[in-house]
């Protein structure tokens, strides 16, 4: 009987950076040699695909949708601090399954609220 692997849900949006995108694309698409560590979705608004810098296009599993199924969600880097956004990608992230950690290992802020710390550190 095999064991469900957790879902991550890796969200692509408009004007992504391919690096910040490809860090977690490759740690969470590693697999051991008899099997996957994850299930990775990608996912972008609309479920449609999305252009990077120098043509590289990135085809989607999905759309928004599937951040309600997630055991993990990762929104890869920002592509501008004073930039809020999409009120579609909060409403999404809102409502997919917070995963309470404990405080040695990190915490987890939306991107309104990072956005936010941002803008008052920057003053």
């Amino acid at each position: 009987m095999s064991k469900r692997l957790p879902l991550v849900a890796l969200v692509s949006y408009p004007h992504f950076s391919p690096f910040h995108f490809g860090v977690p694309f490759l740690i969470f698409s590693a697999q051991l040699p008899e099997q996957a560590l994850f299930d990775l979705k990608i996912v972008t608004p609309g479920g449609t695909a999305l252009a990077a810098e120098r043509a590289l296009f990135v085809q989607p599993d999905g759309g928004l949708e599937l951040l309600a199924k997630a055991d993990i969600v990762v929104i890869p880097g920002w592509h501008d601090l004073a930039a809020r956004p999409e009120p579609e990608l909060m409403a999404a992230y809102e409502v997919s399954r917070p995963v309470d950690l404990p405080r040695e290992i990190g915490t987890a802020v939306s991107l309104a609220e990072f956005n936010d710390q941002v803008n008052d550190a920057l003053g």
